[in-house]
């Protein structure tokens, strides 16, 4: 597959794009084939076809169950390598030759980077917020990050840019939505046309990798119409959609105006859906919720399980809900709480 990231009139390829500093916000512009085909295997790498900048290294990504549970289905994206669905967006996301990277972060997305980065040979910088969680600072030291401290998560955004090097972050990144949008491919290949799917909302580069699989899959004639969307965002941190509150356990979440807002209420509003916000009180009943079904989810991840829990008769079924990252970088939030 061929793809761009496209600025106004012009397409940059993969390499020329990080050859400029990938500084650029640029949309994401691919060809995607006459059909659907499929390879051998259960990664990523399955996809080959429809995917490009792909990356090498292993552990590869991808291929993650889908189990029912309380009547929803659930994909289990933090059983990826690095415990997020964030590794699909990295694995696609680098420069195709070893070059200095900068990336920021709340934690999953720096990790997954610095994983596929250091295996390819990337010398990789991560900034990251001073409340970023123990588990997740200490993972990033060990995978061989040099991790650098913000005040808050706009402020390590400002610093990435600021400093020298490939941005490879996924704000920006328009590549990094290219291994994400396997995850609807994966679905449809397990037999499932999602009614509904919550998705939890940071950046938004969850929902508009879903928004653009499952519109692939609608080009290729396997779907008729769009799932409905519905955003998951953390009260009190929202501009997007403007919803109130108070969150403080959602660290993923926490980005009130991302960069991709537009292209995010525009992919709600095309799939008829819309956005719920959730507090701590919501994402604490939801975590006890997820253990019990055996779930080992993070704060950010229950945010979504929320949601659901909240929607589950009053939406289209079936109901798909990612479960975006393991709890076992967050294991404090359970002590604690």
């Amino acid at each position: 597959m061929r793809c761009w990231a496209k600025l106004g009139g012009t397409r940059l390829g993969p390499e020329e794009y990080f050859a400029q500093g990938g500084r650029i916000l640029a949309r994401l512009e691919y060809d995607v084939g006459d059909e659907f085909l499929p390879l051998g295997g259960r990664g990523i790498s399955r996809y080959a076809m429809h995917i490009c900048n792909a990356g090498s290294a292993a552990p590869e990504p991808g291929g993650t169950p889908l189990v029912e549970a309380g009547g929803m289905l659930f994909k289990l994206e933090y059983l990826n390598p690095s415990g997020s669905f964030k590794d699909r967006g990295a694995f696609t996301g680098l420069p195709p030759t070893p070059s200095d990277v900068v990336v920021d972060s709340s934690g999953n997305a720096g990790i997954s980077f610095t994983l596929y980065g250091r295996a390819a040979g990337h010398r990789v910088t991560v900034y990251t917020p001073r409340g970023v969680s123990e588990g997740k600072r200490r993972l990033l030291e060990l995978l061989g990050a040099e991790v650098v401290f913000a005040r808050d998560r706009e402020e390590a955004h400002r610093m990435a840019l600021a400093a020298g090097g490939v941005y490879v972050g996924h704000w920006l990144n328009p590549f990094f939505l290219v291994g994400v949008r396997t995850i609807a491919y994966e679905v449809y290949e397990e037999g499932v046309v999602p009614g509904s799917v919550i998705v939890p909302v940071g950046s938004g580069s969850l929902l508009l990798g879903l928004y653009m699989g499952f519109r692939d899959l609608m080009e290729w004639g396997l779907v008729d119409d769009l799932p409905r969307l519905i955003a998951v965002r953390a009260a009190g941190h929202d501009e997007l959609f403007g919803i109130g509150g108070h969150c403080t356990l959602a660290e993923g979440l926490m980005i009130p105006s991302p960069p991709r807002g537009p292209e995010i209420r525009r992919a709600v509003r095309e799939s008829g859906g819309w956005a719920e916000g959730v507090e701590d009180e919501d994402i604490l009943e939801a975590l006890k919720w997820s253990l019990k079904k055996g779930f080992i989810i993070e704060p950010t991840s229950a945010s979504a399980v929320a949601v659901a829990l909240r929607l589950r008769d009053r939406v289209e079924e079936p109901v798909l809900v990612p479960l975006t990252g393991s709890g076992l970088k967050r294991s404090e939030t359970f002590l604690n709480k």
